[in-house]
């Protein structure tokens, strides 16, 4: 999903940007991925991009802006 979203805002895979964010793991179990996620990219024009992943969301690609 957040390929098509860096695609789908026009940049591609050469493209800089910083990452900052957050996850919870389970502490017990046989699975170690996060359960839920969240995470703001920021591109060098300004844009951010934010990324939310939990049991509750629905997935997809969502583009909020003023530039069509």
């Amino acid at each position: 999903m957040v390929d098509s979203a860096i695609w789908g805002v026009g940049l591609d895979d050469k493209t800089s940007f910083t990452v900052k964010g957050t996850a919870e793991f389970p502490d017990r179990g046989l699975f170690d991925v996060h359960t839920n996620l969240y995470a703001e990219l920021t591109f060098p024009d300004g844009m951010v991009m934010k990324i939310t992943c939990s049991a509750e969301a629905q997935a997809g690609v969502r583009f909020n802006g003023s530039d069509a």
